[in-house]
């Protein structure tokens, strides 16, 4: 295979981005900010404790109780509130509303009206009266059809007069040829009556001693009439006597005429005075509405109701409003007990959290990690409690009818699992009483329920830290859902306010039972990888999935560079023993020992631990080929590695576990073969890219890939030469600056030594002297052989 060339921009960029070189972009910078941000975390931790628990901490309202009960104790005013007297305002209200006079309507036309219909009629009635005399004069009719034609013409008499007149009254009009004197007699007599004010039979004036009388033939002109009934005002029944009165003093005419005339006369009569209810309503209403609310200041401590009264209509209605008012009236002194609160809980946790992450995971915020958790889970708790609410809210059924069984169903323990999957057991404990104390906020303050989040939550604990491999989730959550029943059960059997009918009992057990299985698995197996990805979390689940021999990536590696692959076998048992010498991780030590020379599967030949004795392709290669295509297998690692979807921590060990070290090996045969006069040497091509070790583990890496290479170079591995050589490695390793960006101590650095020695004492213990026994002579020799020869350079550089 033909190495990149190093002047290659692709390679350029990337050993650029191994020295942290190439610009970050804008994904990374928000990823970056969502994980470090402790500020950013912290306020909106506080934010949404603040939005969501205040309505635990309002002020407490008066007791409700019913119109007729007896108080028992005094009930004061909580806090200082003015409030609308609804009893006085409604009966100011309502007085208004009694002074306002019934509204009456007063056609003054109407008797204009009347008397141009009269003048009408008779007009007509004469025209058709001279219609009917001609008709009549024509001859050859006979007694019937004249008869016929008189009752023709009567009909039509009846009609256009408008009234109910007899036939009698009519012929007698019909006689006096509907004369104008008549006429003018019966409008003289309509006018005078209904000149007058006329109201219907009956009328009682609506009880009141005055009315309102508006005319509206003339608008806005009306006035009061007091004591309508006493005065000119007169009934239908009256007004129809007063033609017959007048009809009395007119002697001149006919007794039958003046009968005649009083008939028609009342008939055309009608009331031009009538009781408008529509308008008297309004302006009833009106002057409702214009009475202003009477506003009652009540101060804080005030007594509304004194023990043993009774509570009526005005005490019921201070304490509801007390009660509406309370709602976004919130207790100052509880909320700053729980801005206190929140604040030494932050506290703690920061402090913890960043002594742990310093001693065990410096490259992951742990702090940031469990607010963000805990966030996610408190509002995934407060939403399933807001749906209960809503589910409850007119709800007949006997389980949506109680928001508080609905309760059971928050995955209480989610959390719990997902920090112990994605750190440990003992960040999982500290989220359990951050979290837990928050749960029994915003579950009303229930001590019952904290109790079950927190046991809840320890059961969880211990079942993930059980747990092997990611696909045992479903085992976790079982078992987290059998013990959720009995604390339930706990928990119902100690509310006292609980009515143990069989629903509401089996209800929240099921619920409980169901919020564990499947709903915290479904949580948990949703959110474990965005957690995982966002803070490059290498989990232990993850970890013993990548140190599965059977993963496709370490079965090609064994059958395509088997020397590769053992001598990765080696150096993850060496590198293991290491880190558990100084409490590193060590699992992440061993995995990243399986995957550290991957990209040595693609050409696995040019590594010395591949190669078949006497074939060497370095030897026809120029050092400088050779160097780059033994670097080049780093970044076909990284390539591989993201093929084959690796976390990016087990990724980083790739080009970590090399540094910025040289490959000494191949640049000191290009020194040798070096003509200064002609040509010059650039050592960045015999040199890694970088970056060094960022971790413990990392440097652990580096320093047994060295000394496992130089194990298999010694000869006779006695005791001394073992040690000079883990010591030789190391002490090269620190001179070559590449430990200066990890935290590795130097007391680490000797414990690592002494575990490396351990270890190879186990493997070439067959071959090693031991004094006291029958290997004199070869003690001797290895007394005065002198210090162990340093281990040849490896040509790939491992």
């Amino acid at each position: 295979m033909t190495p990149d060339d190093p002047t290659d921009p692709e390679v350029s960029a990337e050993r650029a981005r191994y020295r942290g070189k190439v610009k970050v972009g804008a994904a990374q910078r928000l990823a970056h900010f969502l994980r470090e941000n402790e500020w950013f975390w912290a306020v909106a931790f506080l934010l949404v404790a603040f939005a969501l628990f205040t309505r635990q901490f309002r002020v407490q309202p008066p007791p409700s109780l019913p119109i007729g009960s007896v108080a028992s104790r005094d009930i004061r005013a909580p806090f200082d509130l003015q409030i609308v007297d609804k009893v006085a305002t409604d009966q100011k209200r309502q007085e208004a509303s009694a002074k306002v006079l019934p509204v009456y309507d007063w056609d003054s036309g109407m008797a204009a009206d009347v008397v141009a219909r009269v003048g009408t009629a008779f007009q007509a009635a004469r025209s058709n009266l001279a219609d009917l005399n001609r008709y009549l004069h024509t001859g050859n009719l006979t007694r019937e059809q004249r008869s016929q034609a008189e009752e023709q013409f009567l009909d039509r008499l009846s009609e256009d007069l408008g009234g109910s007149l007899s036939r009698f009254a009519l012929r007698q009009f019909e006689k006096e040829g509907f004369s104008a004197s008549l006429e003018k007699t019966v409008q003289d007599m309509v006018t005078e009556v209904e000149g007058k004010k006329i109201v219907p039979d009956g009328e009682q004036f609506q009880g009141s001693d005055s009315i309102r009388i508006r005319d509206i033939r003339r608008k806005g002109v009306e006035w009061t009439q007091k004591n309508p009934a006493t005065s000119d005002i007169i009934t239908l029944s009256e007004a129809r006597r007063i033609p017959g009165t007048i009809l009395e003093g007119l002697t001149i005419l006919p007794s039958q005429l003046r009968g005649a005339i009083e008939d028609y006369v009342r008939g055309i009569l009608a009331p031009n005075l009538t009781y408008n209810s529509q308008e008297t309503t309004a302006r009833k209403e009106q002057a409702a509405d214009q009475v202003e609310p009477l506003v009652v200041f009540l101060r804080k401590g005030q007594v509304l109701v004194r023990a043993g009264e009774k509570i009526d209509e005005s005490a019921l209605q201070k304490i509801q409003a007390f009660q509406e008012a309370s709602r976004n009236v919130l207790n100052v002194s509880l909320l700053g007990a729980l801005l206190l609160f929140l604040l030494m809980l932050l506290g703690f946790n920061f402090m913890y959290l960043k002594s742990y992450r310093k001693k065990h995971c410096p490259n992951l915020n742990l702090f940031v990690l469990t607010l963000q958790v805990t966030i996610l889970f408190v509002l995934i708790g407060f939403g399933i409690q807001v749906l209960a609410r809503l589910a409850a809210e007119g709800s007949k059924s006997v389980l949506l009818g109680s928001p508080e069984l609905l309760m059971f169903a928050i995955p209480a323990a989610a959390g719990a699992m997902l920090m112990t999957f994605l750190v440990d057991r003992h960040i999982a404990i500290i989220y359990t009483l951050m979290y837990g104390l928050l749960f029994g906020i915003y579950t009303d303050l229930n001590f019952g329920m904290l109790i079950y989040c927190v046991l809840s939550s320890f059961t969880a604990i211990y079942a993930a830290s059980r747990m092997a491999q990611r696909t045992a989730q479903w085992k976790a959550c079982l078992l987290l859902a059998v013990v959720n029943v009995p604390l339930a059960l706990a928990v119902l059997a100690t509310a006292p306010e609980m009515e143990h009918s069989t629903v509401k009992v089996v209800a929240p057990l099921t619920l409980a039972f169901l919020s564990a299985f499947p709903l915290t698995m479904m949580l948990v197996s949703t959110l474990l990888p965005i957690f995982e990805s966002l803070f490059g979390i290498l989990t232990e689940v993850r970890l013993l999935e990548l140190s599965n021999m059977n993963h496709p990536l370490l079965r090609r590696l064994a059958l395509d560079a088997p020397g590769t692959y053992n001598h990765s076998l080696m150096m993850a048992s060496l590198s293991e023993a290491a880190a558990n010498a100084i409490g590193a991780n060590a699992l992440y030590c061993r995995v990243a020992c399986y995957y550290h020379d991957i990209g040595k599967m693609l050409n696995p030949i040019y590594f010395v631990e591949n190669q078949v004795p006497g074939q060497n392709p370095h030897d026809k290669l120029a050092p400088r080929i050779s160097a780059l295509i033994v670097g080049a297998h780093v970044k076909e690692g990284i390539a591989m590695g993201r093929q084959y979807k690796l976390p990016q921590a087990v990724i980083d060990i790739i080009p970590q576990h090399h540094g910025t070290r040289r490959i000494s090996y191949f640049l000191d045969k290009a020194l040798t073969m070096l003509d200064p006069e002609k040509e010059s040497l650039n050592e960045a091509d015999f040199s890694y890219p970088g970056p060094k070790p960022q971790s413990r583990e990392a440097a652990i890496v580096m320093i047994a890939d060295g000394v496992e290479a130089g194990s298999r170079v010694l000869k006779e591995p006695s005791h001394h030469r073992l040690r000079s050589l883990i010591t030789e490695i190391a002490n090269r390793v620190v001179a070559e600056d590449q430990l200066s960006e990890c935290p590795l101590t130097f007391h680490d650095l000797t414990k690592v030594q002494e575990a490396f020695f351990q270890m190879l004492l186990g493997v070439f213990s067959r071959r090693i002297s031991y004094p006291g026994y029958s290997f004199d002579k070869e003690q001797k020799n290895d007394a005065t052989r002198g210090p162990a020869p340093q281990p040849p350079a490896d040509p790939t550089g491992s």
